[in-house]
């Protein structure tokens, strides 16, 4: 029987969660991280949120590159390939957000297409310090129109990513003034001479 299908009362499982990563050692943190994933991917809007709160707190107690916080990650990234309720995987890019690595950036890229959750992979994405994170999202700029171009233009601005300098120009005078207003804002953002000599 899984920890969330069991008798235990969710205070109980907060305060023996709370103690990892020790606990987790002495436990199969694999099994404990599918359990406590799969709990958060059952969540709908209305319902109780004590298996997000769980969620956030493991992963606030663990250390920056633990075996617990990368099994942890994993799993929110399995979440967001599931058929998982559109709330939880908001949840999950909201808390990749924050810890995501390099190594999330393949499955939050997959989201940037996805109307529902364009807004939120963007989100991580801009967040997440690894060079990935930017690489993908230039990739996407010629994948994606409309409001999920948008997104992604954004995400660029708030980057800084001066990479994407060329290509942001390049939609600066883009037909749809939305995205050429995103574009000209992300540039204003990034600045630098190519930048602003272009605008």
């Amino acid at each position: 029987m899984g920890l969330f299908t069991s008798g235990l009362l969710w205070g109980g499982l907060t305060c023996l969660f709370l103690w990892a990563p020790a606990t987790a050692r002495a436990m199969d943190m694999k099994e404990l991280c599918s359990e406590v994933g799969a709990a958060a991917g059952d969540y709908r809007f209305g319902e109780s949120r004590q298996p997000l709160t769980l969620v956030s707190e493991l992963i606030r107690d663990s250390r920056p590159g633990s075996p617990l916080r990368r099994m942890l990650c994993d799993e929110l990234g399995k979440l967001l390939k599931s058929d998982a309720s559109v709330e939880a995987k908001q949840f999950a890019c909201r808390q990749l957000s924050e810890v995501g690595t390099g190594e999330d950036v393949p499955i939050l890229s997959e989201l940037l297409g996805d109307e529902t959750l364009n807004h939120m992979a963007c989100y991580a994405l801009e967040r997440i310090p690894d060079a990935a994170a930017g690489v993908a999202l230039r990739q996407a700029l010629p994948k994606v129109s409309g409001v999920e171009l948008v997104g992604v233009i954004n995400a660029l601005g708030q980057r800084r990513e001066m990479a994407a300098v060329g290509e942001l120009l390049q939609r600066a005078s883009h037909s749809d003034i939305v995205v050429a207003k995103a574009a000209l804002d992300a540039l204003g953002k990034i600045g630098g001479k190519e930048a602003i000599e272009g605008m």
